[in-house]
């Protein structure tokens, strides 16, 4: 009788029901585990957009680099996240991050439309709007009115807040271009281009890697101030802070001066700047 007993088979367990039961439990559990290792791998991944945005942003031979990704790295480091390089028109940067295809992007707060969209780092650099003109033209100008009836050479998605109600009246003439490099080559090439708009640490530093020194001039005046910051879409708020906190701690202890050093020391801005 009780060798019987063992050999009994339990009820039920070759029911196609309770297979079918017992599959879909496993494909459930299944499921559930990728997604929570997905987000893990998503948690521990930061998405910047590289823009033409140099000594800020940019790619050299393929890798990312610049003032605004060594900050990003510094405290990307401390959370152990890793920082992913997409390139993104500039024009798109609102765009993209909206649409979460990418995390983070270099992006001065007075140039987003709608900032409250958005989470902000405080300013990591202020820099200047400025135009360039070729050498030997001298040109100079005291007032807005003067550069009218100009065409002005600048980089397509490139915001010009004072320059855009002369734009916009067609008072003076706007011509975008691809890249930085192309702006000055432009500028350089062709007499229809009267100057040229772009950030003074961005200018110089094309300047500086061509040797254009004696050959472009910069203005004096600057058309406005720029307060340098990263763009994140608003899941991001915590490491915002943390990337707050990490650059406070750096402007402190100087290891932002060092990285600002790193990619400034050969520029030579205006005295007055």
């Amino acid at each position: 009788m009780i060798a019987d007993s063992h050999q009994k088979k339990r009820p039920g367990a070759d029911s196609p029901i309770l297979c079918l039961i017992l599959l879909v439990l496993l494909v459930f559990t299944t499921t559930e585990t990728v997604a929570d290792q997905n987000s893990d791998t998503s948690a521990k991944t930061l998405r910047v957009g590289v823009t033409d945005f140099p000594p800020y942003i940019m790619f050299n031979n393929a890798q990312a680099e610049g003032i605004a990704w060594d900050l990003l790295e510094a405290a990307a480091e401390l959370r152990g996240i890793k920082l992913v390089a997409s390139e993104v028109p500039r024009a798109r940067l609102e765009t993209f991050i909206s649409e979460k295809r990418i995390d983070a992007a270099l992006r001065p707060l007075h140039w987003t439309p709608e900032p409250e969209r958005f989470s902000f780092s405080d300013t990591f650099l202020h820099s200047w709007q400025i135009l360039f003109f070729t050498a030997d033209t001298q040109t100079l100008y005291e007032t807005m009115e003067d550069l009218t009836g100009q065409t002005i050479a600048a980089q397509l998605g490139m915001p010009c807040p004072p320059l855009e109600p002369m734009f916009e009246e067609g008072a003076i003439h706007r011509f975008d271009v691809q890249s930085l490099r192309a702006l000055f080559d432009h500028l350089l090439a062709s007499s229809e281009i009267d100057a040229a708009v772009t950030d003074l640490y961005s200018g110089l530093w094309v300047i500086h890697q061509n040797d254009w020194n004696e050959q472009i001039s910069v203005a004096e005046q600057p058309l406005e101030e720029v307060g340098h910051r990263i763009m994140f879409h608003s899941d991001h708020d915590e490491f915002v802070e943390h990337f707050n906190a990490t650059l406070a701690s750096m402007r402190s202890n100087g290891k932002l001066s060092d990285i600002k050093d790193r990619y400034l020391s050969d520029l030579t801005p205006p005295d007055n700047l």
